[in-house]
C-alpha cells in the first residue's frame, strides 16, 4: 500500500499509478527477482525521471536492462539495490561523477564501469577523462549503463531467467501480493512462512 501511495504521489493519480506497480511486478516475475528489493530503486528511479526524457518508457526500459544484467550476473538483492540507488543519485546530479561511477555502481555490481564503457562504445580510460571534465551528462551515462548490462551473455531482457533462486522470488512475489489483498489479518499468520521462504531463496 506504500508503494501504491508512493507512485500516485509521483504519477498524479491513482490510474497513473497502476502502470508502474504492474510493470514493476510483471518485471519482477519475468526475471526472477524479488519484488520489495527492486522497487525502491524504480520508486527513486521514476521520480528523478520526472520533467527528463527518460521520464515513462525511458526509465522503465533502463530499470528492466539493469535487473536483466544483474540477475544474469548473479549479484545479490543488495548489490543491485545499491546500483539502482547510484542510478537515482546520477540522475538528480544531472552529471556523472566519478565517485557514483567508480564507488558506488563499480562496487554494486561487477564490471559496471566496463558496461557503461562498452554502452557508448569506449574504453573506460576514455570515458574516465569525459567524467574527469565533466562532459557526461547524467541520462545519456544511464542509457549507456542500460545498453552495456543488455549486452551482458547476448541477454534478451524478455527472456524469463530460470533458476531455482528465480523461481523462489517468483513464489515469494505472488505471495507477498496475495498478502496484501487479504489484509493483515490472514496475512499477519502466514507472514513467518514467507519470510523463510525469502531467506531461502536469497541463499
Amino acid at each position: 500500500e506504500g508503494l501504491n501511495l508512493a507512485f500516485r504521489a509521483i504519477d498524479g493519480s491513482a490510474e497513473a499509478a497502476n502502470r508502474p506497480m504492474t510493470f514493476l511486478f510483471t518485471t519482477a516475475q519475468r526475471l526472477g527477482v524479488d519484488f520489495i528489493s527492486v522497487a525502491d530503486g524504480f520508486k527513486r528511479m521514476d521520480a528523478a525521471a520526472k520533467g527528463t526524457s527518460l521520464e515513462g518508457d525511458g526509465v522503465r526500459k533502463v530499470f528492466e536492462q539493469i535487473i536483466a544484467g544483474a540477475t544474469r550476473l548473479g549479484v545479490s538483492s543488495q548489490q543491485t539495490s545499491q546500483a539502482l540507488v547510484a542510478i537515482e543519485q546520477i540522475m538528480t546530479k544531472g552529471k556523472l561523477s566519478a565517485e557514483e561511477y567508480r564507488r558506488q555502481l563499480g562496487n554494486a555490481i561487477p564490471g559496471a564501469l566496463e558496461r557503461m564503457a562498452e554502452g557508448f562504445g569506449r574504453s573506460t580510460q576514455v570515458l574516465e577523462r569525459f567524467i574527469a571534465a565533466g562532459l557526461i551528462p547524467a541520462n545519456a551515462a544511464i542509457v549507456a549503463f542500460g545498453d552495456g548490462m543488455a549486452r551482458l551473455g547476448g541477454s534478451d531482457t524478455q527472456e524469463p531467467v530460470n533458476r531455482l533462486s528465480a523461481t523462489f522470488n517468483r513464489l515469494a512475489n505472488e505471495t507477498k501480493a496475495w498478502m496484501a489483498a487479504i489484509g493483515d489479518g490472514l496475512g499477519n499468520i502466514i507472514k513467518p512462512w514467507l519470510d523463510t521462504l525469502i531467506k531461502i531463496s536469497e541463499k
